[in-house]
């Protein structure tokens, strides 16, 4: 695989990546009933995105405890982040190396420990873990809306 196309494809899974994160902040507000700074003060506390996601849950269970229903797509939702969480890490935590001498434009993964990456072929992994990670964004949204539906309340903004 050429250079220009493993960093695209490391760039769009990461971004893919990014509005899963996201899409679980959203979750967060749509659960909380505290004033923004509020919320904002408790979710990024821990500044660990698995401990962001152990929250909301714990909060989805005091929330969503009349529709069990809810909780337990949130609990599908929550396993699904946590074994993707693995793909993600095998991007954030592999070094990348570009050979670039005029007959080799190369891409190899170098790791320090086990990476799922090696060995594999970077740009069919890459591109799965980028429509995985969408599809996982997508089904968040989902949740987010059903939650605020049956919450009887308004989608949270990025924006404070």
């Amino acid at each position: 695989m050429d250079d220009e196309n493993t960093y695209e494809l490391i760039g769009r899974a990461t971004v893919a990546w990014s509005d899963v994160e996201l899409t679980w902040y959203l979750i967060y507000l749509t659960l909380s009933s505290a004033p923004r700074d509020q919320a904002d003060a408790i979710y990024f506390i821990p500044n660990n995105s698995a401990t962001e996601r152990k929250v909301t849950y714990s909060l989805a269970e005091v929330v969503l405890a009349a529709n069990p229903t809810l909780l337990s797509e949130l609990g599908n939702l929550l396993c699904r982040t946590n074994s993707a969480i693995r793909d993600r890490n095998a991007i954030a935590h592999g070094k990348f190396i570009f050979a670039r001498d005029k007959d080799n434009k190369s891409v190899d993964l170098w790791s320090v420990g086990k990476n799922k990456l090696i060995g594999k072929p970077l740009g069919s992994e890459l591109t799965r873990m980028e429509t995985d990670f969408l599809s996982l964004a997508d089904d968040l949204s989902t949740f987010m809306f059903r939650a605020c539906i049956a919450l009887g309340r308004e989608p949270p903004s990025i924006e404070k």
